[in-house]
């Protein structure tokens, strides 16, 4: 039960990052990259939706892949429900299954950049309102045409603001349910034979 409330929950994030992904694109063409406040409000509430369950993708995946592993029996599982995280399942995975691929892309997972990007952009958002809008103006430049970020990330605010995130998670799903369902067929045929 734990292992198959996990498996959809990272499934559910994913849909709920799409869903804000394109309602933020929606509202940028309907408010552009200087809004009314209100306008700000709205673009605002759907990336902090993004990047919350951007984060909420990597975690329910990594602690479905704990409850695998714990599934399996591996004794380097050990952690309570509530102490399971990404970094608990790089660190049992990687002593308990070291040579499996699913191990190398949880290593891989905590060194990529973009890991760091949605993790601390979510932090950031889940204790403040926002990381503030810097605008810069060319004389002469229509003002849909001024280039808006989010210096304290060095992200472009722009109707794709979204897109190599959402492409990045795509893809990080992608490899590791290729991997779960590897390591599930090799490992969990001899869990079920001991249990017979």
């Amino acid at each position: 039960k734990e292992f198959h409330d996990a498996w959809h929950t990272f499934g559910y994030r994913y849909c709920t990052c799409a869903e804000h992904a394109a309602e933020y694109a929606s509202l940028y063409e309907q408010h552009g990259n200087n809004p009314s406040q209100i306008g700000v409000y709205l673009q605002e509430r759907e990336l902090f939706g993004f990047f919350f369950n951007g984060l909420s993708v990597t975690d329910s995946l990594s602690y479905s892949c704990y409850i695998l592993g714990k599934l399996i029996g591996k004794p380097d599982f050990t952690e309570s429900r509530e102490n399971i995280t990404t970094k608990t399942a790089v660190a049992a995975y990687s002593a308990g299954f070291p040579d499996e691929e699913i191990s190398e892309h949880f290593r891989l997972l905590v060194k990529d950049s973009t890991y760091w990007k949605i993790k601390n952009i979510r932090n950031f958002l889940s204790h403040r309102y926002s990381p503030g809008r810097l605008i810069s103006v060319n004389i002469g430049q229509p003002v849909q045409e001024h280039k808006v970020s989010w210096p304290e990330f060095k992200i472009e605010i722009n109707k794709d603001t979204l897109i190599s995130f959402r492409e990045w998670l795509s893809n990080t799903i992608n490899n590791f349910v290729v991997e779960i369902y590897s390591f599930s067929d090799k490992h969990l045929a001899d869990y079920l034979h001991n249990k017979e």
